[in-house]
Order: C-alpha cells, then structure tokens, then sequence
C-alpha cells in the first residue's frame, strides 16, 4: 500500500489528508491508442495498441485490452492531471508532437467518394 498526503484547500496550517492507495489488485499495460465515448452521466475510455502494419490499406487494427469508465467529474480531474504533467514534461524536454487521426471520420469520407 502506497501513502500520499493529498493536498487540500483551506489555509496552510489546516491538517493533510492522507491519502491511502490499495495496489495490491493493480495491473500495469500499455497502451498507444485511446478512444473516448461520453454519455450523459459518465465518460468511457478504451485503451488499446495501434498494430502495425494493417492488413487493408485504410485499415487501423487496434488490439484493445481495458476500458475504464468514469464519472464527469473524475475525468475532468484526469484531464487536468494530465494536462500537468505534459506541461511539466514539455518544459523540460520540449513539445511532444501527436497526429490526431479521426478514423471514422476518414472511414466515412471514403464511404462517401
């Protein structure tokens, strides 16, 4: 079990929570590819890994292994956890390039030619 002290807002001499993390049940994967699907209520994202080369040419195959659903509120506090970190890293190592791939979008471009 891993122990964090959680930061709180209030004044400074207020009490920390700690903040206990049970990882006896942790997995670890990797993963190169995420898809985000939201409904109304909570936010699922599939996590996956982009093979390559594709079978068919147009082809993305991606092979998925977890998903993880979430409340609103949680994803947006994962969003700013992560937009943290990036800062931090980029500050340090320099802008990480992505090319944001929209594969149904380009599946249905084609559909339509």
């Amino acid at each position: 079990m891993t122990d964090q002290a959680a930061p709180q807002p209030g004044a400074a001499d207020e009490p920390r929570s700690i903040l206990r993390l049970r990882d006896e049940r942790k997995v670890t994967a990797y993963s190169n590819f995420t898809v985000a699907s939201p409904t109304p209520e909570e936010v699922s994202i599939l996590f996956g890994v982009h093979l390559l080369p594709s079978r068919q040419p147009n082809e993305v195959e991606v092979e998925t292994s977890h998903r993880i659903i979430m409340t609103w509120p949680s994803a947006k506090r994962l969003a700013i956890a992560l937009g943290n970190l990036i800062q931090r890293h980029e500050a340090a190592h320099g802008v990480v390039s992505v090319q944001v791939q929209m594969v149904g979008a380009a599946n249905n471009a084609a559909k339509k030619e």
